[in-house]
């Protein structure tokens, strides 16, 4: 648009359908606006957006004292948007718009509710599993450990352990750092699977503590285990490729004075 000019970038369409039949008028306005943002998110995002209406649906909906289910997650998406809303000056433009509505397209793409940048909730039926390592290398450790998200998707951590341990020490590390990782994250109760058997052994209880050294690392990851509710087993080494590559890239890093 430049001036009196007025050039069509991108023009979007489609059917009301099913459940959308019976939304209330200003739903069915704020999800026309609602589709056009989510298809044209990545353009908008890069530019102030003037929308041009006869009436502000989505400020009507701001103003509500409490918003819940659809229209609460609509002005959530909305919010990253710079918006500003203006009333119509011409017909110009509004024909255009009206034309469209009259002969609308069927369109293939469905209205979602998610939005950018929120984090999946934890499914108390469907935990995450955390796989974890540790791993030695000359007299430092490195610990890694994998999330693995009931949808399938996976969070990743390496941490240095720049202190004299053995591998033992660098397995409890590595355990006690993905318990307080999945604290932070508010994951709750979680499934915990490692390749250490004398480590799992000591924690579920079956293998006696013989180095004194281990026994503060046993009750801590007891403690953990005990207030989530988590479950801990063993697994072959080649089922925890991810978490042991993590590990061992960890304890081979090498950190000067100023890291």
């Amino acid at each position: 648009m430049g001036g009196n000019d007025l050039l069509p970038i991108y023009y979007v369409s489609r059917v009301l359908r099913d459940a959308e039949l019976r939304y209330p008028r200003v739903e069915q306005a704020c999800l026309a606006l609602i589709y056009a943002m989510q298809k044209i998110r990545l353009y908008l995002l890069m530019h102030k957006t003037i929308v041009v209406a006869a009436a502000n649906p989505i400020g009507y909906l701001a103003s509500k004292p409490v918003l819940t289910g659809r229209t609460a997650r609509w002005m959530l998406q909305l919010s990253e948007f710079e918006l500003d809303y203006q009333r119509p000056k011409g017909v110009r433009g509004q024909s255009i718009a009206d034309l469209m509505a009259m002969f609308p397209g069927e369109g293939n793409d469905e209205i979602h509710d998610h939005v950018p940048g929120e984090v999946a909730a934890a499914d108390i039926n469907k935990p995450w599993t955390m796989f974890f390592d540790g791993s030695l290398y000359d007299t430092v450790g490195g610990a890694g450990m994998v999330f693995e998200a009931p949808q399938g998707y996976l969070l990743s951590y390496s941490f240095k352990l720049d202190f004299p341990c053995n591998n033992n020490v660098a397995e409890y590390e590595s355990l006690i750092l993905g318990f307080k990782i999945a604290k932070e994250l508010g994951l709750g109760s979680i499934k915990i699977k490692g390749d250490s058997r004398l480590v799992t052994n000591q924690v579920n209880g079956d293998f006696h503590v013989k180095d004194p050294h281990l026994s503060p690392y046993r009750s801590e990851a007891q403690n953990m285990m005990n207030q989530t509710w988590s479950t801990l087993d063993h697994m072959g080494i080649g089922k925890n490729k991810h978490a042991d590559a993590l590990a061992t890239l960890a304890s081979k890093i090498q950190l000067n004075d100023k890291e």
